[in-house]
C-alpha cells in the first residue's frame, strides 16, 4: 500500500475488516483509504526547521573558514557552470532564499499522490496549506491483478545532499499516515460492529 520501510500490519488487518463492512467496492475502499493516508502523511512529515537551515548555511566552511557554507556552494555551482566573474553576495542570498522557500519540500512529496487519486475519490481539486509546490511522488490507484487488488502511494523526494534525514522523514510521515487511517477505520468499525475500539488493538 505504501512504498518504503513502513509497518502495514495493522493497516492491512483493519482494511480487510473495513472492506467486509462497507458498502464501497474493494477498489473504491482502497482508493479512499490511500487518499486519506496521503493526507495524513503530509501532516506526519516534518517541515524543515528554518533556523537550523539558516545556521547550517551561515556556518563557516571547514575547508575555507573565511567563507560560509552557502557561499562555497554557490562558488562551486558557478565554477561548474564555467563562470569566473559573478556577484557572490547576490547569488548567495538567492540560493538561501530558495532553500528557505523549500522547507516543506519533503511534505510536498505526498501531494502528487493526492492529485493522482482525485478522480477516484470523487474530488476535483486539492489544496494543502503551507505548501506551495508539489514535489516528486505519486500513486498507483487500486487495480485488480488476478485475484488480488493492490494500490499504493509514494513520496519520491530524494533529499539530494541530505538523504538520511529526508528518507527518515518520509518514513515517519508514511507511518503516521497509515496509523491515522487505521485508527479511523477502527473507530468506524467499533461503531458499526458495536464493539470497544480496544478490541482491535488486542487482535
Amino acid at each position: 500500500m505504501l512504498k518504503g520501510n513502513v509497518d502495514t500490519t495493522r493497516f492491512q488487518r483493519d482494511l480487510a475488516l473495513y472492506i467486509k463492512n462497507t458498502s464501497k467496492t474493494i477498489i473504491d475502499a482502497i482508493n479512499f483509504k490511500l487518499y486519506d493516508a496521503a493526507r495524513a502523511a503530509i501532516k506526519g512529515t516534518t517541515k524543515a526547521d528554518r533556523n537550523k537551515v539558516k545556521q547550517y548555511l551561515d556556518a563557516a566552511s571547514v575547508k575555507y573558514p573565511e567563507k560560509t557554507v552557502a557561499e562555497i556552494i554557490v562558488i562551486m555551482q558557478q565554477e561548474k557552470a564555467g563562470k569566473t566573474f559573478f556577484d557572490l553576495d547576490t547569488l548567495t542570498n538567492k540560493y538561501k532564499n530558495r532553500k528557505y522557500s523549500s522547507l516543506g519540500f519533503t511534505k510536498a512529496g505526498w501531494i502528487p499522490a493526492l492529485k493522482k487519486l482525485l478522480k477516484y475519490v470523487g474530488r476535483e481539486a486539492v489544496s494543502v496549506s503551507g505548501i506551495v509546490k508539489a514535489a516528486f511522488g505519486g500513486a498507483e490507484p487500486a487495480n485488480k491483478v488476478g485475484s488480488q487488488v493492490t494500490g499504493s502511494i509514494f513520496n519520491d523526494v530524494d533529499g539530494t545532499g541530505n538523504k538520511t534525514f529526508v528518507e527518515a522523514n518520509k518514513q515517519k510521515g508514511a507511518q503516521a499516515g497509515i496509523d491515522k487511517v487505521s485508527l479511523d477505520m477502527e473507530t468506524y468499525l467499533a461503531k458499526k460492529l458495536d464493539v470497544p475500539i480496544d478490541t482491535f488493538n488486542r487482535a
